[in-house]
């Protein structure tokens, strides 16, 4: 064929100049003239009846119903065969566009591109050689069926190649600032009109292979993407980091080169033309996936890694992407937010085979390692930075858990790891059960960590706890779910309190350094704690009273010190006595605590004792008893539900003892106030009464809270004993009327009574040598000169000598050397030869107080006991007036009946009768008057000589 297109060129040559005289006539006088340079046996003229030089044969084309030779591949071969350089392209079997095969069935081709005889594709498909079209346009060419300037008749064929059918394919028509076009044209490549990349761009029609550079090395894809050329230097490629790995058109990143290991120009997956098996999600992270997945072992991000598809409000600085993975400033955050692909490391620095990454490069947008990254969105946590928190600074040998130092993974990279971290919140330390929201704290402030200066020790505030009070304060401190998240119904964890991030809750600048130790102004709060302790306020605001108070040593101890060596003023009020972490007991207590059986009431007296700050308020021994239980009182169970009852070791428990804190609140002064849950001014040194003094209950006008234990004791209100309406102008011990000191208090001191017995907080009545003490109770005020001198009995006690048992037992008489029989004690068998016993008669047991018939007995110095001497306390009950009817009211000075004037048992029931039997009566009516016993005034006494001459 190659001879016979040479040929027939010489031929014509020949055929002209012989005829040239005849010819030029035809010529001029023909509208063809121009056709007979290819179409010479199409006119007459030249029609012979010799034989042609070339041989006449069946072609594809068929014209007119003649034999088109002119249409034949042949003959455009014989100018387009690379013999002339010229403007025309050398065409062969070997480099043409198409080799003349069938049209595919799915192809269907416009109209205008022909087909030949047998339906297949030849140089007339494309080519229409009569059209000169075009010439004067830019990028035009001539002899084309179609415009093709924009690669419409290119795209009119090769459909799979848009995006016409949904697949994914280099863009065409689409101008760029990047496109270089003097870089492509001298490719040998062609732009569109407008310097717009179409087909030409990369391709040439008549070639093989048909693109314009070698895609092994990807040099014609850096012509217009220069600025993904630094991928050739990196892992990601794949032609030299994994040269055996296909892509998804099966071919080896050897053979593909670095781009087209991960993007084919035509039929990819996804926006990115993707190279490789796509899941559904957003490409720009997608894409990254394909390969970085759990399932694959290039670099697996991990269970944990930092979100994607989550907004955010910077819209600087840093790329978000749609849903379809194109560059949206109101898009969301994807991997490729903070990956660049194309290059290893921002900073230019050129990457080694097998290079581990770090935080200045692994492919990172921004250089990582003071956190620039992280900050560009999350620059409300910048303010750690310059902080404790900075392991660059206090702890720069601590690694995280890929051993990377601060210095190397950046502030944040010590904490939080993008990519495989130990849990939530991309925790970089190790991973310890319990919420991420404390567990993150306590894997560096725990027991066993590299922070042993700052370790949370055994009492600390509570953690994994929910509370109803957190609730209303979730706006200013949160609250956290089991898997670390912010929850509205979650519990209180470390970060409840703490923001880990600012050192400063009010000034984000304060960054003091290395090892600054913090107060409650600062230490990484949430809310500043000192002055009036807010961030305690927030959860703890029923105890907000304390600071209106004296026990806020801030005001009244400003020297104090905690357990922490804080003053009140750093520590804030709450902090002088209580510390969130490393206290000295339960209750978070910031100070020493005394060892005692009871915790609570030892909290207490580290401050009220000689040494504490509470000196001045200091409790003796001769106060109301603590850590006793209420097992002998009906109505414990009723008590426990209104004060609170505590165990030994500090819990508060329904069926508990009596402590300190059981009556008092030591963080309101005034039930008024807790009420109210005003905070009223602070008034330094007040001295309290029975309205406050840190009461639970005020106890004036009604010994409201005295008589919610000693509810017998409180019939006392309105009788004659009760001395707001007797006598309110009387004082106790201490100069406190009943307005001041409460109804109870005017006879009892629940603390420091000088007076060991009952608490009297009176001084006591004139005793007799012989009398029992528990006479002076009643003659501090039964005497003259005292409250009651217009009650004042011509006999208290009980004839001496005469000794009486609760229990069957013996009792002691010892003889002097006279050979006088005195009756000492009770007590058990004894070796002493001057001592004798004998059975006496009584038989009460100490305990059954209820009964009617109940008679107490008090030893010499008071107390209550089996065997003893019958005292004024005996047969009056000096807070019941009617023991029969429980009657309060006995009236100032108001007289009644046998069994009233708080008689202790009905006179039909007189345990004296067990001794005086029928006598017993008037001895018990007219105790008080020996006159009026008997008809001998004097029997009582000589009675009971012979009865002590008896017991020989």
């Amino acid at each position: 064929m190659k001879m016979r297109s040479v040929v027939f060129p010489i031929f014509f040559f020949l055929f002209c100049t012989t005829f040239i005289p005849r010819a030029e006539a035809l010529v001029k006088s023909s509208k063809k003239a121009e056709c007979t340079v290819c179409h010479v046996l199409s006119m007459d003229t030249f029609l012979t009846d010799r034989p042609t030089l070339l041989e006449s044969t069946q072609t594809n084309i068929v014209i007119a119903g003649s034999v088109g030779l002119s249409s034949s591949e042949r003959i455009c071969d014989s100018c387009h065969d690379g013999y002339i350089k010229d403007s025309r392209n050398a065409i062969n079997p070997d480099n043409r566009h198409h080799q003349l095969r069938k049209v595919p069935d799915w192809l269907e081709l416009p109209e205008v591109l022909r087909l030949d005889i047998n339906n297949e594709i030849y140089c007339g498909t494309c080519h229409g050689f009569h059209d000169v079209r075009g010439r004067g346009e830019v990028g035009s060419t001539p002899f084309m069926r179609m415009d093709n300037t924009r690669s419409e008749m290119c795209m009119a064929c090769h459909k799979d190649k848009t995006g016409e059918l949904g697949l994914s394919n280099h863009p065409l028509n689409k101008k760029s600032d990047i496109i270089p076009r003097e870089a492509v044209e001298n490719l040998g490549g062609k732009l569109g009109p407008d310097g717009e990349v179409i087909c030409q761009s990369c391709h040439i029609s008549h070639k093989k292979p048909t693109l314009l550079a070698d895609l092994k090395g990807s040099e014609i894809c850096v012509v217009c993407h220069s600025n993904k050329k630094s991928i050739f230097a990196s892992d990601h490629n794949m032609s030299l980091s994994y040269p055996t790995m296909k892509n998804s058109a099966g071919s080896d990143a050897s053979e593909t080169g670095p781009c087209s290991s991960c993007h084919l120009p035509h039929k990819g997956n996804g926006k990115r033309m993707w190279a490789r098996k796509i899941d559904k999600g957003n490409p720009a992270s997608q894409a990254c996936l394909s390969c970085h997945n759990l399932e694959m072992w290039i670099k697996t991000i991990g269970t944990h890694s930092h979100p994607v598809d989550v907004k955010t409000k910077k819209k600087e600085g840093l790329p978000l992407f749609s849903a379809q993975g194109g560059e949206d400033k109101n898009g969301t955050v994807q991997c490729a937010t903070c990956h660049d692909a194309h290059t290893w490391a921002a900073s230019g620095s050129v990457y080694v085979k097998g290079m581990e990454g770090r935080a200045e490069n692994s492919f990172l947008r921004i250089t990582n390692t003071s956190s620039t990254l992280c900050i560009t969105c999350h620059d409300d946590k910048g303010t750690i930075i310059g902080t404790d928190h900075d392991l660059r600074l206090t702890a720069p040998d601590v690694t995280n858990r890929f051993g990377l130092s601060a210095d190397i993974a950046g502030p944040c990279g010590s904490c939080h790891m993008p990519h495989k971290a130990a849990g939530a919140k991309l925790w970089a330390g190790r991973a310890t059960p319990g919420n991420p929201a404390s567990q993150m704290c306590l894997s560096c402030h725990g027991k066993e960590t590299p922070h042993i200066q700052k370790t949370i020790g055994e009492y600390s505030h509570p953690i994994n706890v929910t509370t109803s009070k957190a609730r209303h304060a979730k706006n200013s401190l949160p609250l956290f779910a089991d898997n670390g998240a912010p929850s509205a119904s979650g519990s209180l964890q470390c970060a409840t309190c703490h923001n880990p991030h600012r050192w400063n809750p009010e000034s984000a600048d304060d960054r003091p350094g290395r090892n600054i130790e913090g107060d409650s102004s600062n230490s990484f709060l949430r809310v500043k704690n000192s002055s009036e302790s807010a961030l305690c306020q927030q959860c703890h605001g029923d105890k907000k009273q304390v600071i209106a108070s004296d026990h806020n040593l801030s005001v009244t101890a400003p020297d104090e010190k905690n357990s922490m060596g804080m003053t009140a003023a750093r520590s804030g009020p709450c902090g002088a006595c209580h510390v969130p972490h490393n206290a000295e007991a339960k209750r978070l207590w910031a100070k020493k605590v005394e060892k005692r059986k009871d915790l609570i009431s030892g909290l207490c007296l580290s401050c009220h004792d000689e040494n504490g700050a509470a000196r001045r308020k200091k409790i003796t021994g001769n106060s109301h008893p603590v850590n006793v239980t209420l097992s002998r009182i009906k109505s414990a169970n009723d008590v426990a539900d209104i004060f609170p009852l505590y165990k030994d070791e500090g819990d508060s428990e329904q069926e508990g003892k009596v402590v300190c804190s059981t009556c008092h609140d030591p963080h309101t002064w005034s039930p008024e106030d807790a009420s109210s849950g005003k905070v009223k001014p602070l008034q330094k040194n007040i001295e309290g009464d029975a309205s406050n003094s840190f009461l639970r209950k005020a106890n004036f006008p009604d010994s409201n809270l005295c008589k919610t234990c000693h509810t017998t004791q409180a019939l006392v209100a309105g009788t004659p004993h009760d001395l707001s309406t007797s006598a309110p102008e009387a004082q106790n011990i201490l100069g406190q009327t009943v307005r001041e000191s409460g109804q109870c208090a005017v006879c009892h001191l629940v603390h420091n009574s000088p007076n060991s017995l009952k608490l009297w907080a009176r001084p006591y009545g004139p005793v007799k040598k012989y009398e029992n003490r528990m006479i002076g109770l009643c003659t501090s005020c039964h005497a003259r000169g005292r409250v009651a001198e217009n009650k004042v009995q011509e006999i208290a006690n009980h004839p001496k000598g005469i000794l009486t048992s609760f229990e069957q037992g013996f009792i002691k008489v010892v003889y002097d050397d006279t050979g006088y029989k005195k009756v000492v004690e009770a007590c058990g068998p004894s070796d002493e030869p001057t001592v004798r016993y004998t059975p006496i008669l009584v038989n009460n047991v100490v305990g059954f107080s209820s009964g009617n018939n109940y008679t107490p007995l008090f030893s010499n110095r008071g107390r209550e006991v089996n065997v003893g001497t019958i005292s004024c306390p005996s047969c009056h009950d000096v807070h019941v007036w009617n023991r029969q009817q429980k009657e309060s009211n006995g009236g100032e000075n108001a007289d009644g009946p046998a069994g009233v004037k708080f008689l202790r048992t009905e006179s039909s029931r007189l345990v004296c009768i067990e001794c005086h039997g029928p006598d017993a009566l008037f001895r018990y009516l007219y105790f008080h008057s020996p006159s009026s016993r008997t008809r001998d005034g004097n029997r009582h006494q000589d009675q009971a000589n012979r009865f002590v001459d008896s017991l020989d």
